[in-house]
């Protein structure tokens, strides 16, 4: 198994043409195959650039010639500057795993609040077996979107006999259960995505009616 100096030797020679491409790229190949070999070039790397840093001379007026001076003394393990220069590799994919768990975590947190808000339904307490289901979606450019992004700025009132109800923002449902005789109101205060409203018939099936309500615009269905 070649080791990273043997491979950035072969890397120099194929630059110089003693070796072909695909010569090189078999030995690469073969290299990365090891797990273990992707971390070492990590801190291969991670070391030369730490070494390239430490070299570089700096304006520092302290005198280099006095030993008593020099922050890099071997023989004084407290004047080590070099020992906490390099970070715990474990320590960082530790951390990493961790922001990337919190992170997954939030966004399937998200998408379920999304889903629940989205699926709840209004039922009005008359019976609605003959009666209609109003259903509303959010599209963008004929694509389908999360209800919320549409209702966040909406609002919608229904009205069955004397019962009246206001909906706004995330608090609005998808689905709406009424009678034979309603008065459905829906405004759309997105500017860029169109709210899709669909009639169906509860006794038959079928769709009696389908609109859509455009950015900043409003309709109204009785029946």
């Amino acid at each position: 198994m070649i080791t990273v100096e043997e491979l950035e030797k072969l890397a120099e020679l194929k630059e110089k043409g003693i070796i072909t491409e695909d010569e090189f790229n078999a030995k690469k190949d073969e290299f990365f195959k090891k797990p273990s070999n992707k971390k070492n070039v990590i801190e291969h790397i991670y070391k030369s650039v730490i070494g390239h840093v430490n070299n570089t001379p700096n304006n520092d007026t302290t005198n280099d010639s006095d030993p008593n001076n020099d922050a890099t003394n071997d023989s004084d393990p407290n004047n080590d500057a070099t020992n906490d220069s390099v970070p715990n590799n474990d320590a960082l994919y530790s951390k990493l795993k961790i922001f990337l768990g919190i992170f997954i975590l939030f966004h399937i947190g998200l998408v379920c609040y999304v889903k629940i808000k989205s699926s709840q339904t209004y039922s009005s307490e008359s019976n609605v077996e003959s009666g209609f289901t109003i259903s509303i979606s959010c599209q963008f450019n004929g694509m389908k979107m999360p209800l919320a992004v549409c209702t966040n700025s909406s609002n919608a009132v229904i009205i069955t006999g004397a019962d009246r109800r206001s909906y706004n923002g995330n608090s609005m449902p998808s689905t709406y259960n009424v009678p034979e005789h309603y008065d459905f109101t829906i405004y759309n205060g997105s500017d860029k995505y169109t709210i899709d409203m669909r009639v169906t018939n509860n006794a038959t099936g079928s769709t009696v009616s389908r609109r859509q309500v455009g950015p900043y615009s409003g309709d109204r269905i009785r029946n």
